[in-house]
């Protein structure tokens, strides 16, 4: 079943001191584009990341964001009291003659403060955890993508029932072309006759019938056009990458019934083929969201 290239994804977990959350999402995109927003922790970790992601999509453009957040136990636990006393009894002194008061925040911000390595350290354990964390919420997004596509192949398939029922239209009004010419141009002849006495030429008639009828032979478009529905229909039933051969087939289609549009010369055939080319219109606008 095609899937989508819209869906979203997230997922949640404490590894080592912290809590990290994944968030997935992704839209229409050519190829498979993925934009990684990551802490400078996890940096270093983005090639995999990306690895899980392109072995799951094969087209959409997507956004990871991985945020963490460290408790307050881990911090607290990382602060050298000995260097952070040594910065209070430094700038005590300036500080009391200028009358301002000493901020500890700004204070655990300095250099040496806060030993990084003491906390939310990312060894192989929680970069593996991580990992997971991805591919959970990749899940949720892949499901995301699948319950859209199942809609819009619904849709790709009513579209293609309403063409088959036009073009089967357009084939049995073809059929009788040739005999509602001849008609026509007799009873033509035949008004022209009554007023100034024409007499009709058998094989002028027939030459005219016979010219017009192939110039206005739809016959080939006809065939054309239910060829490339059959490969839709079949394209639709299969599974992975199948966007742009819809795109590409709905594009041909849409040649074949411009050249139905610009030889006939019916005017209820023309009606049917304006139907069909809005129809195949909006195939590759819902072709074009599919992965």
């Amino acid at each position: 079943m095609p899937k989508s290239m819209t869906g979203f994804g997230s997922a949640h977990g404490h590894m080592g001191s912290a809590n990290f959350s994944v968030e997935l999402r992704s839209v229409n995109h050519r190829s498979v584009k993925i934009q990684a927003r990551l802490c400078d922790r996890l940096r270093p970790l983005v090639h995999r990341f990306e690895e899980v992601i392109r072995s799951r999509l094969q087209r959409g453009s997507v956004t990871c964001r991985i945020e963490m957040d460290i408790s307050r136990e881990s911090f607290i636990d990382s602060v050298d009291v000995d260097m952070l006393m040594k910065y209070v009894d430094k700038f005590s002194p300036l500080l009391e003659n200028r009358n301002l008061v000493m901020d500890v925040a700004s204070l655990v911000g300095l250099p040496g403060v806060v030993e990084d390595r003491k906390f939310a350290t990312v060894d192989d354990e929680v970069a593996d955890g991580i990992v997971k964390l991805v591919e959970d919420a990749l899940d949720e997004l892949v499901s995301m993508r699948k319950l859209e596509g199942r809609q819009i192949t619904e849709e790709l398939r009513e579209l293609w029932s309403r063409i088959k029922e036009s073009l089967a239209f357009i084939e049995k009004r073809a059929d009788g072309s040739v005999e509602r010419y001849n008609e026509k141009l007799r009873r033509r002849i035949t008004q022209l006759s009554g007023v100034n006495e024409i007499r009709i030429d058998e094989d002028f008639l027939a030459r005219e019938v016979a010219a017009i009828a192939e110039k206005s032979d739809i016959s080939e478009e006809v065939s054309r056009l239910n060829s490339h529905l059959c490969q839709f229909s079949e394209t639709l039933d299969g599974d992975g990458s199948v966007g742009r051969k819809l795109d590409f087939l709905a594009q041909e289609m849409l040649r074949e019934a411009n050249t139905m549009a610009s030889k006939t010369q019916d005017g209820q055939v023309s009606s049917a083929v304006v139907d069909i080319k809005t129809m195949i219109d909006r195939m590759k606008e819902q072709a074009a969201n599919l992965e």
